[in-house]
């Protein structure tokens, strides 16, 4: 591997032949590429390249929600970034064409306790109890963010639809945030998130639905305070 510290030809990006241009922290870095990538398909491989393949798509879909990537980025877990953290601790725990109840928002937290959960009539209604915190915690505290999160994989769905290359499961994820200030912390409390009948359509579809939920708490100049593990279940 080269580095450049010197181009004048301005910053280089990309290919030329069977160099690769990048750049990492700051530097451009040269690396020379193999002629020929060779892909085992054995089912051991096919099935790591899958799992690995939907770790990525989560944390990629984590990483792009500011509170959540805040907390993995000033997490102790190793890693380059808060992208990587999240995938290292993600990989792991995800099955060849979807992802499963024990993967995670954040990494770690105190415990989410939900009462109850109700999808009818486009709208899922949460019942959460309320959060056991320390003192200086909840003196600091005055919002409360509750991050939903839905993983949805057609593998043995409804849906008609030519597979991806590699038999790579199609799925799609979304993420959704309710947001409650002057948060009571001494009640239970409900949260709606309503949805369109076109969208609740397009989730009926999917044989594989699971939603993930994690709490933020932060302080009225929107800092995070502390959070919460994360809780999963199928709906």
């Amino acid at each position: 591997m080269a580095q450049l510290s010197k181009n004048i030809l301005g910053e280089l990006r990309g290919k030329a032949g069977l160099v690769v241009f990048k750049k990492f922290n700051g530097k451009i870095i040269a690396q020379v590429r193999p002629e020929k990538y060779k892909y085992s398909k054995s089912k051991k491989a096919v099935g790591a390249r899958n799992r690995f393949s939907v770790a990525t798509a989560l944390a990629k879909h984590l990483n792009g929600i500011p509170d959540i990537k805040l907390i993995w980025k000033k997490s102790k877990i190793k890693g380059l970034s808060a992208y990587h953290k999240i995938l290292k601790e993600n990989a792991p725990l995800c099955f060849e064409k979807s992802a499963s109840l024990n993967n995670k928002i954040t990494p770690g937290g105190f415990f989410i306790s939900v009462k109850k959960i109700d999808f009818r009539d486009l709208t899922l209604k949460i019942k959460t109890e309320r959060p056991a915190l320390t003192p200086a915690q909840k003196t600091r505290s005055s919002i409360l963010k509750l991050h939903l999160l839905m993983f949805l994989s057609d593998s043995g769905s409804k849906l008609e639809r030519r597979k991806p290359a590699g038999g790579i499961s199609d799925y799609k994820i979304f993420n959704f945030t309710k947001k409650m200030r002057n948060y009571d912390f001494g009640i239970d409390n409900e949260w709606n998130f309503e949805f369109d009948k076109p969208y609740i359509n397009l989730i009926s579809k999917y044989k594989i639905r699971i939603i993930y939920l994690a709490a933020v708490l932060k302080d009225n100049d929107e800092n995070i305070i502390t959070y919460s593990s994360t809780f999963s279940m199928m709906i």
